[in-house]
């Protein structure tokens, strides 16, 4: 194990020395990332097989659904590519080719709101053999 450390300058503007803490944060200051996103679909694709939608939720703090988010999707597919995938409103549809390399492999599914005011949801998809 290797440590780097780095020393900083004691007595800056945002320092804490009654805590001890340099660069400090006030917890009450932070501006908190509204509600929550909820997404629905099979974590499971076949390869070869059907295409599979998913679906993002985005709720309020109060649990109202806030139909105005409008969702940005990040796929991550296998390096060994063979899938595919598009975007329609609020779901995406994800297909896997017909191919054995995929069997196994992975695919991060990542989406937040394009104000960036969700916190991101990340999820994985297992491609499977039917």
């Amino acid at each position: 194990i290797v440590w780097n450390v780095t020393q900083d300058q004691a007595g800056e503007d945002d320092d804490n020395p009654e805590l001890m803490i340099c660069n400090y944060i006030d917890p009450s200051k932070i501006i908190s990332k509204r509600g929550h996103i909820e997404v629905s679909g099979n974590l499971s694709l076949m390869v070869g097989g059907a295409a599979h939608s998913y679906v993002v939720t985005f709720y309020s703090d109060d649990s109202m659904v806030d139909n105005s988010a409008v969702p940005e999707w990040s796929v991550t597919p296998p390096s060994c590519g063979g899938i595919h995938y598009t975007q329609k409103d609020n779901k995406l549809t994800v297909q896997a080719d017909d191919t054995m390399k995929l069997i196994g492999e992975f695919i991060t599914i990542s989406v937040r709101d394009t104000q960036h005011t969700y916190e991101p949801y990340t999820f994985t998809i297992n491609c499977m053999v039917m």
